[in-house]
């Protein structure tokens, strides 16, 4: 598994690093819901001699799984060890067109574990991209994929990276209409400042209006607030969207506290514990009547400019996985979930834009 600048880890390390990479994406329940691993299936074979680092029997066994449609109800979860594979060795044209069938699978299949797995291969497409000879083809699969049913991570994924496409062809067309069809917020106001405390004051009745309401410039997702105020504070930012009716996902992508409402419902809350790191993504998930509504959203900052994305997603009809509550699992099962202790060290690491593993790893469970 690449870390870094391309160097590799150990066969135990990175064969945990490509089973917690799914983890870090949102998928602790890649092999809870509805459809269990049973490690005495041809896909739970593969993946045994996947953590057993047998790279290419593992390789064979994924291909002779693809090649059949005896496979269906498992075959995102082939395709992400297929592609897994591919990655590790530095295959980078096999990787991309693994990961994107997956994705496709996953926005057909209607299963919250697919959806999980479409995440983590979504996180791994720009790297597979920038690392491509000729990434055209690549690039048209990435802007035809669909999305609608596919959870609210990987769409914002997904949004992103054909945002940064439209960037590197220079096509304000083509941006504008992936800005559109992802759900991104058309317009951003800065109409006031709530006292001068980042987090004491998010919540704060006292705002005092902006004069005049600053729109703020906006690229694709990502909205610029103005370097204007150089001091601490709460700044309180407003947005109308027309929607039909139906449930909905708001994407909220910020690097500090934040609270976040639509018509004056209840605040929700992005990483505003002082005591807590926070994501750097979160959704506030909610069902909309048709027309328009008002969003209102308040940033808790250090001073200067800030950055913040925005995305109005449709929330998909499947069920959230919970990996909790199932009893019993397999030895395979029990060395994935094992490794839900490095989460917050992964999603960190995605968030600072490095892939740096650190160097210890807990210890698995032996696998017989």
């Amino acid at each position: 598994m690449r870390v870094g600048g391309g160097d590799r880890v150990s066969k135990p390390g990175r064969v945990a690093c490509v089973l917690l990479l799914c983890f870090a994406a949102g998928c602790g329940g890649m092999l809870a819901g509805g459809r269990r691993l049973d490690p005495t299936s041809d896909t739970g074979r593969a993946w045994q001699a996947l953590v057993d680092g047998k790279d290419d029997e593992a390789a064979l066994m994924f291909g002779r799984l693809l090649g059949s449609d005896a496979n269906r109800a498992s075959r995102c979860l082939v395709l992400f060890g297929a592609g897994s594979l591919a990655y590790e060795r530095g295959d980078d044209e096999a990787a991309t067109a693994f990961y994107l069938d997956l994705i496709e699978a996953a926005a057909g299949s209607g299963d919250a574990r697919d959806g999980l797995l479409a995440e983590a291969a979504a996180v791994r497409l720009p790297r597979l991209l920038d690392e491509l000879p000729d990434r055209r083809a690549a690039e048209k699969r990435v802007l035809a994929q669909p999305r609608d049913r596919l959870s609210w991570r990987a769409q914002y994924l997904l949004a992103s990276l054909s945002i940064e496409i439209a960037r590197r062809r220079a096509d304000t067309d083509l941006l504008e209409s992936e800005a559109c069809r992802s759900g991104c917020l058309a317009e951003l106001r800065l109409v006031g400042v709530a006292g001068r405390l980042p987090y004491l004051d998010l919540s704060s009745d006292q705002v005092r209006p902006a004069n005049p309401a600053r729109t703020l410039a906006r690229s694709g997702c990502q909205f610029s607030t103005p370097s204007t105020d150089a001091l601490p504070g709460v700044r309180t930012l407003q947005s109308e969207v027309d929607v039909r009716a139906g449930r909905y996902h708001i994407v909220l992508d910020y690097a500090g506290p934040a609270l976040l409402r639509v018509d004056g419902g209840a605040w929700h809350h992005h990483a505003d514990s002082p005591d807590a790191f926070g994501t750097r993504w979160s959704a506030l998930s909610l069902a909309l009547s048709e027309g328009r509504h008002r969003v209102e959203l308040r940033l808790g900052s250090r001073g200067g400019g800030i950055d913040v994305g925005l995305l109005l997603a449709r929330a998909s009809s499947r069920k959230p996985v919970d990996w909790e509550s199932w009893p019993n699992g397999s030895a395979l099962e029990a060395a994935v979930f094992e490794l839900r202790r490095l989460c917050r060290l992964i999603w960190l690491a995605m968030w600072t834009r490095s892939w740096c593993i650190p160097p210890r790893l807990p210890s698995v469970p032996a696998l017989r």
